[in-house]
């Protein structure tokens, strides 16, 4: 499993492992084999198609753009590989909904993903998204600000009634834990 697992995070998910044990002929100990493993990787495994469904506020190709690491088969990308890493699209799917909540889309989820095997080499994703309603921020207060006035961490936020909500950007400015001296409501 440890060697099947290890190829499969490579992108080849038809690797098969054959483990053979052959007794080794000593008169003083009994208990020695030869362990014989036998790896046949098979070849990496390609995302034919990504299919999303239930997406209105974006096109497929944008939401496809937003997967970095995961990609379709095409023609025009023929120098580029479109294998398929468990890891990294868990990390994609994390990015399809980051678009959605930097444009507003706060509730919106991935209801349903699945990998359907086209064939021995290829496989198709379908996806399917629950968009949601689409925020803006309301009037912002702050409370217990005994330093600054509200108008000058108003500046600092950046964020004004009425835009469109932004949970991203929301949470970088008041405190970005990437960039410790940064210009945000917490320094």
């Amino acid at each position: 499993n440890y060697i099947e697992n290890t190829y499969r995070e490579e992108g080849y998910l038809n690797t098969k492992v054959n483990i053979n044990t052959i007794p080794v002929e000593d008169t003083l100990n009994n208990n020695l084999v030869n362990l014989i493993i036998d790896i046949d990787k098979g070849e990496r495994v390609k995302v034919e198609e990504i299919e999303i469904t239930g997406n209105e506020a974006f096109s497929d190709a944008r939401i496809r753009r937003a997967m970095k690491n995961t990609k379709q088969e095409n023609v025009f990308r023929f120098w580029k590989r479109s294998k398929y890493i468990p890891e990294d699209y868990q990390q994609d799917r994390q990015n399809i909904l980051n678009l959605y909540k930097k444009k507003g889309y706060r509730d919106a989820r991935i209801v349903s993903d699945t990998l359907v095997k086209k064939d021995e080499d290829d496989i198709a994703l379908r996806l399917e998204v629950e968009e949601g309603n689409r925020y803006y921020f309301g009037d912002i207060d702050f409370i217990g600000n005994s330093v600054y006035t509200d108008a000058q961490l108003q500046r600092v936020l950046g964020i004004n009634k009425g835009d469109v909500y932004n949970g991203v950007l929301l949470e970088e400015q008041i405190a970005d834990p990437s960039k410790p001296d940064a210009k945000d409501i917490t320094n």
